[in-house]
């Protein structure tokens, strides 16, 4: 997690337990098993979080970013699952 809040994205660095934590809570469900790999922050008025993971179902492997929104009050407002193609 960033030391000082601000609106510029930070750079992407490797997932910290905190970071985990949010992600594992955000994700519960489905078929898909993703697997965060690195994390950005942006700060503002509530925090941004960008995982990038890699996604696996039992027939394929992709790469994903999963943008968690959460507002000033700590709480998970929005979330985002972006497929990437290379």
């Amino acid at each position: 997690m960033p030391d000082k809040i601000s609106e510029a994205w930070s750079l992407f660095s490797p997932v910290q337990e905190d970071d985990l934590n949010l992600f594992a809570n955000s994700m519960k469900g489905g078929n898909v098993h993703y697997e965060p790999l690195e994390i950005a922050h942006q700060g503002g008025n509530g925090m941004k979080y960008a995982f990038f993971c890699n996604a696996t179902t039992d027939k394929k492997q992709y790469p994903v970013m999963v943008n968690i929104y959460c507002g000033a009050n700590g709480h998970v407002n929005e979330l985002k699952i972006i497929r990437l193609e290379y």
